[in-house]
């Protein structure tokens, strides 16, 4: 495997997630423990319940969207869907994965990168839908008054990155990368309350 730069910081990203789901993972355990010994009657502990189920969902998103992915490598739709019940319960936006059965882990990295991007357009919220469609994917994303960054949908279509990247905006930067190593093209279809993204 070439130690790109890109490829030591998706490695870096991958430990740093494998590391981090552990005890986050334990703290759940703990949670649940409690609550079988009727002890989570409080509303501290309700916020503490819901952000320890946050924490899990991004960490186990991040591992994806921004950890390794090696050539071949398989995830499984019950994987892909225990991410996206994770985000539907805890984010702004709704995602529905369609029974689309396993995906190339490549293809699901990007896949959530782009839910990512999405999110960001729909800064009140909205649902989004995944399905296979005859030649790749298809993200179905509603909601009120979209918001597009023209630079940062227009360099995620074309494939670089023509803007300044930001922590914020890193997901385009990597989607644009990510389909451009697999040889795919970003479709946007964007309307007033609707945007669709194919790949």
């Amino acid at each position: 495997m070439a130690t790109t730069s890109e490829t030591l910081a998706e490695l870096i990203a991958s430990r740093i997630c494998h590391d981090l789901i552990s005890p986050v993972g334990a703290i759940g355990n703990g949670i649940e423990l409690l609550e079988l010994a009727g002890q989570a009657e409080s509303l501290e502990f309700s916020l503490l319940s819901e952000s320890t189920a946050m924490a899990t969902g991004k960490i186990r998103l991040f591992r994806v969207a921004f950890g390794h992915a090696s050539p071949g490598q398989v995830m499984t739709h019950r994987e892909i869907r225990q991410i996206a019940d994770s985000l539907s319960s805890e984010g702004r936006l709704r995602l529905n994965v369609e029974a689309v059965g396993d995906m190339l882990r490549q293809e699901a990295k990007l896949l959530f990168l782009l839910v990512m991007c999405v999110e960001s357009a729909f800064p009140r919220g909205g649902d989004v839908t995944v399905h296979r469609s005859s030649d790749g994917w298809e993200l179905v994303a509603s909601g009120p008054k979209p918001a597009l960054d023209d630079a940062l949908w227009a360099a995620l279509k074309e494939g670089g990155a023509d803007f300044s990247v930001q922590p914020s905006t890193i997901q385009f930067h990597l989607a644009a990368t990510g389909a451009k190593a697999l040889q795919r093209k970003i479709v946007m279809t964007p309307g007033p309350d609707r945007l669709v993204l194919r790949f």
